[in-house]
């Protein structure tokens, strides 16, 4: 499985650029008041968790107006697809 998320923020602020040199990317979202950031695809859980770990530090940026999508990449779309309803309804 593979894992990436957007986190997003309620605010605008320099600091939050530190979140470049994980390679996140900035990116615009009309949806929020702040700054959407799309981390990279990680390959395994070790590496998914320790980034998360360093996101603690940005918590403050995050309110009611926004959040984190966490996407999950797997070899049976197919399969989820299919039975989507009875998964998820």
């Amino acid at each position: 499985m593979s894992f990436s998320f957007e986190f997003e923020t309620n605010k605008r602020d320099n600091e939050l650029l530190e979140l470049r040199k994980y390679d996140f990317i900035g990116c615009y979202d009309c949806s929020i008041g702040g700054m959407e950031f799309k981390s990279p695809i990680y390959n395994n859980r070790k590496s998914f968790h320790a980034i998360c770990k360093k996101l603690d530090k940005f918590k403050n940026y995050v309110g009611r107006s926004c959040g984190t999508h966490l996407h999950v990449g797997t070899k049976y779309k197919g399969k989820i697809m299919r039975f989507e309803h009875e998964i998820f309804g």
